[in-house]
């Protein structure tokens, strides 16, 4: 037996095809990037933002302001055209972790998370805003499949993009000087 997502009924013969070949475990590259291709053009139109609690997202943290973070961003880079949820996530304080991921785009929720320990005075609003801008594009700038079938979160359009900010060497030099003092609180 075998389920599949509904987006796979409007599929084309080559990606039946590239399915078989994945079920049978002999998929070659070129069905596989046919497949990697056909789900991402589609799972990227999958939305269900619509099933978000807004009454449980937290936008204000002891230090920055997420929705006014965001409202600001929003509006020098995308005319305020972006309608993203978004949330703080995760402890504030991180002292037994080697490494954190400091903000997460979930394309079904159409949802930013950025993680609470940003939210210190370590942390300077210009590299809080590069983080939130960052995320921002993973909404607007889809992932691409490479020639080997991997999925490319950050492709060339992405980093084109995101050197646009407009403290982004800023914000980089002071993440690689810093590195070192994120969980050494």
């Amino acid at each position: 037996r075998i389920s599949m997502h509904r987006f796979f009924l409007n599929s084309n013969d080559a990606v039946i095809d590239a399915v078989i070949k994945y079920i049978r475990g002999h998929p070659c590259s070129k069905s596989k990037v046919t497949l990697q291709n056909f789900i991402q053009e589609n799972i990227t139109l999958l939305d269900y933002s619509n099933k978000v609690n807004t009454e449980k997202l937290i936008t204000t943290g002891e230090l920055y302001d997420l929705t006014s973070l965001y409202d600001e961003i929003n509006q020098e880079y995308f005319n305020s055209s972006l309608k993203i949820h978004i949330t703080w996530y995760g402890e504030r304080y991180h002292k037994h972790k080697s490494s954190v991921t400091f903000g997460q785009y979930d394309n079904f929720l159409k949802m930013i998370k950025m993680h609470r320990i940003l939210d210190q005075a370590l942390f300077p609003k210009f590299f809080v805003c590069f983080t939130l801008y960052h995320e921002m594009l993973h909404h607007i700038i889809p992932p691409t499949i490479d020639q080997k079938g991997q999925v490319c979160y950050h492709n060339a359009e992405f980093k084109l993009r995101e050197k646009q900010f407009k403290d982004y060497r800023k914000a980089r030099s002071w993440e690689l000087t810093n590195r070192n003092r994120f969980f050494h609180f």
